[in-house]
Parts: structure tokens; sequence; C-alpha cells
């Protein structure tokens, strides 16, 4: 009899979620509780990944994001940015102005390929694109030709 892992079923559920958010984007968070007043939406942010000869360039797009709210991290072979941008929203009714305050959050999770040096990993951003080099490892050699005598 085989036994089901149950961590099998939690990660292809995980999986479903971030293809559902890759297909339909934003996701308003409050509203499907049920709070019509407030707006917390959730998108995923376009990312470029460039491979060079020593490096790996992640470029991921965080319009209108202040650096103090971005936070990246590595965990396992994942690359982990999260952001959060908050607007002033302003709307007139009955001649009263009022303010809201929307938050959109940023996530995307990323695999890492094998090769990298974790420990050396620099980041940067500017004018609404946030820069993730990541080093490879020094490249052992995998194969010697050895001389026979």
């Amino acid at each position: 009899m085989k036994i089901e892992d149950p961590y099998e079923k939690i990660k292809k559920f995980r999986e479903e979620i971030l293809r559902l958010f890759d297909k339909y984007g934003e996701v308003d968070v409050l509203t499907a509780l049920g709070n019509k007043e407030r707006k917390a939406s959730f998108e995923l942010p376009k990312v470029n990944l460039k491979e060079k000869k020593k490096e790996y360039i992640y470029e991921i797009a965080l319009p209108g994001v202040d650096k103090e709210g971005i936070e990246v991290e590595i965990i396992g072979n994942r690359l982990i940015i999260k952001a959060e941008k908050r607007e002033k929203v302003r709307k007139e009714k009955e001649n009263i102005l009022y303010q809201e305050m929307s938050s959109v959050g940023f996530y995307r999770e990323l695999p890492l390929k094998e090769d990298v040096d974790i420990k050396k990993v620099k980041a940067s951003y500017k004018d609404g694109l946030l820069k993730i080099v990541i080093p490879k490892k020094a490249v052992k050699e995998k194969a010697k030709k050895i001389r026979v005598e």
C-alpha cells in the first residue's frame, strides 16, 4: 500500500494558486472577503531573467514602490520578492472631499538554479526596477583527461 505524501498535496495546491495568480493577475483580497470599502490587491510583478557568463540578473518591475517597501530573500532554492505600494485615492462625494488609502502588494517566488552563490547576492532599486544580481558558483572541472603511460 502506497502512502501519499501530505506535503505533495500542499505543493500541488500552492502551484495551482500561483498558476491562477499568473493567469488572472490582480486579486482584490478584501473585497473577496466581503469588505467593499477598502481595497487591497495583490499583483505578480513582471520579471526578466538574464543569464551571463558569471551571473544571473533578475529585473523585476515594481512601479511606484518605495525602496523601503521592498523585501528580498532566498529560502532554499527560491528567490522571494515582496513589496507594498500605498496610494492615496481621492474621491468627491456630495461636495465632501475625503481620502482612502489603497494598498497594493507585490509577491513573486522564483526558482533558482543550482549553481548560484547566495552569499554574494546584490540588489538595487531605481526608477521602478528592482535588479538582483546572483553570481554563479565557481565551476569545478567535471571532467579530466588522463594520460595513459
